[in-house]
């Protein structure tokens, strides 16, 4: 009888340690002050900065977290210890969408974009757009907190003068994520 209960009590023990280690942290508690209510929010694996880089350059700088790098299923050595903050830590594939909306071509030397402090690894590069014209360049991968609703963006780039600017990129909540593609298409079929 000892050895049933004894069973059972690590039964118990290793289903909740199976249900806390495997949430993947995609909810957060806002306040809506219109509804004068708290709401849940569920965020989607996507991260969408739009911006004007330069007058006449539209920018949408999309990141995505790969799913099979969220930490899901552990070992039975990891479930007897806390995650530590490199378990939280996921790629993270970046894309970047550029669109000349002047008449008169855009020539800019991209130097850097820097999400949470990590560089992009195919960031620096020479970017030429005719006038009215759009491109698509990936950025490549860098490791990010799966956690955070906001990543900290830095580009570095030399158009008329050597310039740095730093913006947040926001994670898109799951009920906005069918804008992120019809945003990006008709970014790009505006042309």
């Amino acid at each position: 009888m000892r050895n049933i209960s004894g069973a059972f009590v690590v039964l118990v023990f290793t289903v909740l340690i199976t249900a806390c280690s495997t949430s993947t942290w995609t909810k957060d508690d806002n306040y809506n002050p219109d509804t004068q209510k708290i709401e849940k929010i569920e965020f989607s694996p996507y991260y969408q900065l739009k911006t004007q880089l330069v007058p006449g350059l539209e920018l949408i700088l999309v990141s995505h977290l790969h799913k099979e790098t969220i930490p899901g299923t552990y070992s039975i050595k990891k479930y007897t210890r806390r995650l530590l903050p490199e378990d939280y830590m996921v790629d993270n594939d970046a894309t970047l969408y550029l669109r000349n909306t002047s008449d008169k071509p855009v020539n800019l030397e991209l130097l850097a974009v820097v999400l949470d402090q990590n560089k992009l690894p195919y960031s620096s590069r020479s970017i030429f757009l005719p006038a009215n014209s759009s491109q698509t360049y990936r950025l490549g991968q860098t490791k990010v907190d799966f956690r955070q609703t906001s990543l900290n963006v830095k580009i570095e780039y030399v158009g008329a003068a050597h310039r740095e600017q730093e913006f947040d990129m926001l994670r898109v909540p799951v009920n906005d994520i069918k804008n992120i593609g019809k945003g990006i298409r008709k970014f790009m079929d505006m042309l």
